[in-house]
């Protein structure tokens, strides 16, 4: 679906495709990657979060919203970088903390195609290198162990659906490059 989005002749992204490609999607693989339960429904609550409050500005700015470009620059225009970042119903804000998401996500997917660290090494790497630096201590040790709760790489397989591994990591090169 990110293949699908046309940039505008400025080469900014349009907000309505990068909503329609990531908006009930970016959500999907959690379960999977970490098994279901707690950990994989926080994380999949916090980018449907983010993206919701993407979409409820853009919504209410649809004109003056029309790229992320355009959403971030008139949002710290009108309110100012720190006002921006302290309302968590803010398109900065949301837009931030999606782009964190994805990454990890990302990230998570190229340390698990290495097939040099187990799933649970992915999750725990992953976070100490993507989120980890903005959480607390408490948070940071609560959600780094939790990373761990990861099934096995051969559990994934079949989720997703493969038969074997190399397929898998060949279809997850796709969004991964």
């Amino acid at each position: 679906h990110v293949g699908k989005i046309e940039k505008t002749s400025d080469g900014e992204i349009p907000t309505d495709q990068w909503l329609d490609c990531f908006c009930d999607r970016a959500d999907k693989c959690y379960d999977v990657l970490f098994g279901g339960g707690m950990i994989a429904g926080q994380l999949k609550s916090d980018i449907n979060n983010s993206l919701n409050t993407v979409l409820k500005q853009y919504n209410a700015n649809k004109e003056e919203y029309s790229t992320i470009e355009k959403m971030i620059v008139a949002e710290v225009k009108k309110r100012g970088t720190k006002e921006c970042f302290k309302d968590k119903t803010s398109a900065c804000i949301g837009q931030l903390w999606t782009y964190r998401a994805l990454n990890f996500l990302c990230t998570y997917m190229e340390h698990l195609n290495t097939g040099k660290l187990t799933p649970p090494e992915c999750g725990k790497k992953t976070y100490k290198d993507v989120l980890e630096m903005y959480h607390g201590f408490f948070a940071r040790t609560a959600v780094g162990n939790m990373m761990g709760w990861c099934p096995t790489r051969d559990e994934m397989i079949k989720a997703f659906g493969f038969k074997t591994n190399e397929e898998m990591v060949a279809a997850s090169k796709r969004y991964v490059v």
